[in-house]
Formats: structure tokens, sequence, C-alpha cells
């Protein structure tokens, strides 16, 4: 009897939790057919799937800021996953977060992957930017070409935005002066007396 008990004996690899009983009492069983589903007690661990390029820019022991509803934290990047989702198209990233986090099983979490992408592009107010035609944006720069200095408006794309300031690129031509407030009582080929704001 003592032979047969050690035999249907299942020893946990890890100190954990039994989330899910996948068989009944009395049930009989096959090798290798899973019985329970242990969820570790150790430090939780997040499994997110990122983009092949993210994934790239990934290294082990890197952390990242990571948010669970309107919860900040750090996780730390344990592995990059070589493969690739047939399906998403996504590369899984394990990472390892402070136990006192305690992320439930199955919560959505997202992290913040830093990439850089080198653009030629021009830092401005936003007070600088009107909406022009189709969804684009317009600024109005200082055409000093004929006799006398006027408002000449150009078109350009936002690239990236933040609370005070945008930036784009577009037809803005380098050492253009950019009239950055007051646009709403000027129109394209209106005269203009340029005052630097440093």
């Amino acid at each position: 009897m003592e032979t047969r008990i050690k035999k249907s004996t299942l020893l946990a690899p890890f100190d954990g939790v039994v989330v899910e009983r996948s068989i009944d009492p009395g049930a009989v069983l096959d090798a290798g057919m899973p019985v329970l589903t242990l969820m570790s007690t150790d430090a939780p661990e997040l499994r997110i799937a990122v983009s092949p390029d993210a994934a790239a820019s990934l290294s082990v022991s890197q952390s990242l800021g990571a948010r669970i509803d309107d919860r900040y934290f750090q996780a730390v990047v344990m592995v990059v996953l070589p493969d690739v989702d047939p399906i998403t198209r996504s590369v899984d990233v394990l990472f390892q977060v402070d136990r006192r986090e305690q992320p439930r099983v199955g919560q959505t979490v997202s992290v913040a992957v830093e990439r850089s992408f080198p653009r030629v592009g021009y830092w401005l107010p936003r007070g600088a930017l009107s909406e022009g035609e189709r969804g684009l944006w317009t600024v109005l720069t200082i055409d000093e070409s004929g006799a006398q200095p006027v408002a000449s408006r150009e078109a350009v794309r936002i690239l990236h935005a933040e609370a005070e300031r945008v930036f784009v690129e577009g037809s803005i031509r380098s050492g253009s002066q950019v009239i950055i407030s007051g646009t709403h009582r000027l129109a394209p080929g209106q005269p203009v007396a340029p005052k630097l704001v440093e």
C-alpha cells in the first residue's frame, strides 16, 4: 500500500498554490495527463507580447515602466523568447516584478518600450500650429525674399506631441523664422514685423 501511495504522489517543483484541478478524484490517468495547475508564490512574472522590432531592442536585466490599470511599477526583463507567434506576429517577453505588486493571473499589463527614430524636424510650441485642409497642420513662417517681410504658410506633419510642444517635419527650411503666437490674426502674404523670441 505504501508503494502505491508513493507512486501516486505528485511533488511540486516549486512553492505555489493550486489554481485549477484538471482531473476529478477517482479518474483513470494516462502518463503525461495534466492533473493540477500550480501557480508559483515566488516573485510574480509577466508575459507580454511585443513587436519583433521592440523585442530586438530589449536586453536581459533591463528595467521598464509597466502599468496595471492605474498602478505604475518597474518590470525587469528575464528572457526574450526567440520565436515569433505565427498569428499575432509578436514576440513574448518574460518580466519579473516585485512581489509587493501582486498582479493577478490573467490581468492585462502594458510596458513602455523606448525606441529612437532618427528624423529631421523641428520643435515648435503648440500655439504655432493651425489646422489646415484635410486634417493637415500648418505653420506661418516669415518670408523675407521680397522688399518687406510677409507671412507665408507651410504644411507640417506632427511626429511627436507633448503637453506644450510638438515635433514636426514638413516644408519648413532650416533657419526659417516661425510665427509662434497671434497666428489667428494673420494671413499668408500679410506684411509682418518680426520680433525674435529667445
